[in-house]
């Protein structure tokens, strides 16, 4: 018999199966790839995967509907926030940051775990090797998202930036981090984990772990956006494009405006049409600069904004609330897709494993 059977999910709520005695069953959507018992002679019969693109839709719908709860999302908040405030503590700020990444390492791994196992499930004792591989990839993972700004030499004005080498090397990340993560925390209903099953979660829906492996590229375009927009209706958008990326002097000789110096000097950006800002935010985003980068390099070097006002008046304590609301509001954001991403992969991987005896 095949395990693979055409559906039409707008008009059917189960799959129908039939038992080597002759005995026509009905299970339900969830129990496909399973196994149900027949009514009659008892035997085990293997419930069919409907081949039919809304089944998988709706359970990942409904796994961004439980990422996006509301204690979820409060939690996520709170710790977009906190990880703002430890990223601006001074010396020592990227390193407590790096251990609290290996924390949420390790909730993201659980996140994936609570939406691959049957809530009618225990949990199944695990061996310590298992349990130490968890801690070695925490550490890890969460010492990498750090290293960037650590061995990072410049200052502001002069942030990390993508080059090709380095956003091949991000994009490889993104794509096979999760999936080590899922194979390390991630159960089926079996007790089955391990890369074999995050083989299998690649097989069986291509298209789908694709969509949740973009995630984390798409929310880091959304960041981008997000801050761009924001600081535009804050009319502070000259003043950080000018003051987190490289100096551009081309810039100021053309338009014939003082370049700051150890003097101290002053642009009056209201003067120049939005437009040649917008040109050279786009000219930095072709040379690997982005706000995000920029902003998040600018609070681990401290808030003393010195001699560039760029045309509005900012006291340190004032430049220091703006630093912690963007890096809050970038934390926000990719920790809102970390947590839908989990819950998707996590979904994914049991998707057609799901074993229900009735």
């Amino acid at each position: 018999m095949s395990l693979v059977v055409r559906q039409r999910p707008l008009f059917r709520s189960h799959i129908s199966v039939k038992c080597t005695c002759g005995r026509s069953l009905r299970a339900k959507l969830d129990q496909a790839g399973g196994e149900i018992k027949c009514w009659d002679c008892r035997a085990v019969v293997p419930v069919p995967i409907p081949r039919e693109p809304g089944w998988v839709v709706r359970a990942l719908r409904r796994g961004v509907r439980e990422a996006l709860q509301a204690q979820v999302f409060m939690g996520i908040l709170a710790g977009a926030c906190v990880a703002a405030a430890i990223l601006m503590l001074p010396g020592f700020g990227l390193y407590v940051a790096g251990g609290v990444a290996a924390i949420g390492v390790a909730a993201y791994g659980y996140a994936a775990r609570s939406a691959s196992r049957d809530e009618r499930s225990a949990w199944t004792k695990e061996s310590w090797i298992l349990q130490a591989w968890r801690v070695l990839l925490c550490v890890s993972v969460g010492a990498l998202m750090v290293l960037p700004w650590i061995f990072w030499n410049g200052g502001i004005g002069d942030p990390p930036r993508f080059t090709r080498t380095g956003l091949l090397i991000v994009s490889a990340a993104a794509v096979v981090l999760p999936l080590v993560i899922l194979g390390s925390f991630a159960r089926d209903i079996q007790g089955r984990s391990g890369f074999g099953l995050v083989f299998r979660t690649l097989i069986r829906h291509p298209f789908a772990s694709a969509c949740a492996l973009a995630i984390l590229p798409a929310a880091f375009i959304a960041a981008e956006i997000v801050l761009t927009l924001t600081m535009r209706y804050q009319e502070v958008y000259p003043f950080f494009l000018l003051d987190l990326f490289p100096k551009p002097q081309g810039f100021f000789y053309h338009f014939s405006l003082p370049y700051y110096d150890a003097e101290g000097g002053w642009l009056e950006h209201m003067a120049l049409p939005m437009s040649y800002y917008s040109n050279l935010h786009r000219t930095r985003l072709g040379q690997g600069y982005t706000f995000v980068m920029g902003m998040i390099g600018s609070v681990t070097i401290g808030t003393d904004n010195g001699f560039n006002p760029w045309g509005i008046y900012l006291t340190p304590r004032g430049f220091a609330r703006l630093q912690f609301f963007y890096t809050s509001l970038i934390s926000l954001v990719m920790l809102t897709a970390l947590a839908v991403q989990a819950r998707w992969l996590g979904l994914l991987s049991t998707l057609n494993t799901r074993r229900s005896v009735s």
